[in-house]
């Protein structure tokens, strides 16, 4: 055996398959516990209910519209004193 048979990187392809072995064991172990998949099954509900509101709220800045109603009663704009972090 050479020596750069020893050292001689790895292809995309070997990491994508030793990488997707590896995915597929973490899989089969996470289905054939009960309670770890129905804790996955929780927190991916979970996940998709927050892609939904992100979603949204990217929708409406496509769209143009205002994430805050103007001031009632005034017609003027919201100020910008609002923490942008709030959430709408």
């Amino acid at each position: 055996m050479m020596i750069d048979d020893v050292y001689k990187p790895k292809s995309d392809k070997e990491w994508q398959a030793e990488n997707d072995a590896n995915t597929l064991a973490r899989a089969n172990l996470i289905t054939s516990d009960a309670e770890r998949l129905s804790a996955a099954q929780d927190a991916a509900a979970q996940m998709a209910e927050k892609e939904k509101e992100e979603a949204a709220a990217m929708t409406k800045v496509a769209k143009g519209q205002k994430t805050r109603p103007a001031r009632e009663g005034t017609g003027q704009s919201p100020s910008r004193d609002f923490n942008v972090f709030e959430k709408i």
